[in-house]
């Protein structure tokens, strides 16, 4: 979830610095990609667990892996919603500049 953090954050910078004009399709693009990575990332996290889960020794490891698989699907929630208010920033964003439409 690290690396979707990430590019949260260096959207959201994108987003401060106009280097160009940005468009409607820039913001979607943008959030297009960063829930692609959430999706991979979650994927990722939860093939790992499970991968452990196989060869737990202990009910209490089990317990604590079976949370990280969970808190693996409440992470990619958390950062979807943020992904979606950078969205919603940047719509307004050129909304309010009529720096660039589709």
């Amino acid at each position: 979830m690290k690396r979707a953090a990430t590019l949260l954050f260096l959207g959201l910078m994108s987003l401060a610095m106009p280097a160009h004009a940005l468009s409607e399709r820039d913001c979607d693009a943008h959030r297009d990609s960063v829930l692609d990575a959430l999706a991979r990332n979650r994927a990722q996290s939860i093939r790992d667990v499970e991968e452990a889960l196989r060869t737990v020794p202990s009910d209490d490891e089990r317990r604590r892996l079976e949370h990280q698989r969970e808190q693996a699907w409440e992470d990619e929630e958390r950062m979807r919603h943020m992904g979606d208010q950078i969205w919603r920033d940047c719509m307004a964003h050129v909304r309010a500049t009529g720096t660039g439409h589709r």
